[in-house]
């Protein structure tokens, strides 16, 4: 209720969380593993790399663990816990040969929603403050289209006042982890997409090509 009181103070009246699956999760993972997952303040250590992990190779039952661990993480990726997305990817790359590395690094992930399993998403209507960006106008593209017109329906139009209520910011962070990969030498883009201050898509992904600079890599992700 504190948190609910602060939140319409703030203008925002509408929030979602992963919360309820995660609980779900948790009781049938840790009795599918047979131990309590310790709790952990992040997904992965800055400076973990799975892909030179060179534990021994998991047994079958375990590699089904193992599975099963990445399936339900990328259920709550889509349900809003973008904060482990990048970790995710980076380990599911190893699903057809996991080792024993992986897991213990999927059972981190639970570890740090065990802790943090109220993360919430809120829903913030207010257009976010872009004074500080020095952005240029823009023709709409009337330079390559200057006979395009607005196509609007012939009949039950509402009156010539202009869109119903304030105007909607469309704003994306973008960023790229150079070379992440230390074997493959591939980056991994990282993008959020805003409407006004809401969340509404979240990618991390493995960029297909290997970028040679810092640079390279973030405009891949721009291009995205």
């Amino acid at each position: 209720h504190h948190l609910t009181a602060k939140w319409l103070k703030e203008g925002v009246k509408t929030a979602f969380s992963a919360r309820t699956c995660i609980e779900q999760f948790m009781d049938k993972l840790q009795h599918m593993m047979g131990k309590q997952f310790a709790e952990s303040m992040t997904p992965m250590a800055e400076k973990a790399h799975p892909e030179l992990d060179d534990s021994p190779l998991l047994n079958e039952r375990d590699h089904s663990k193992f599975r099963s661990l990445i399936g339900c993480t990328n259920w709550l990726i889509m349900l809003g816990r973008f904060d482990i997305a990048c970790t995710v990817n980076a380990h599911s790359g190893f699903s057809m040969a996991p080792r024993q590395g992986h897991l213990d690094g999927m059972i981190q992930v639970f570890g740090c929603l065990k802790k943090f399993h109220k993360g919430t998403i809120m829903i913030d209507p207010k257009a976010p403050d872009h004074n500080q960006f020095d952005v240029a106008d823009h023709d709409q593209w009337k330079e390559f289209c200057p006979d395009a017109q607005e196509e609007k329906p012939c009949r039950d139009m509402p009156p010539e006042e202009g869109p119903l209520g304030a105007n909607l910011r469309m704003t994306v962070h973008k960023d790229a982890d150079h070379a992440h990969d230390l074997v493959m030498r591939r980056s991994v883009s990282g993008i959020l997409l805003f409407l006004d201050e809401a969340p509404v898509k979240w990618i991390s992904q493995r960029q297909k090509m290997v970028e040679t600079s810092n640079h390279g890599s973030k405009l891949v992700a721009a291009k995205v």
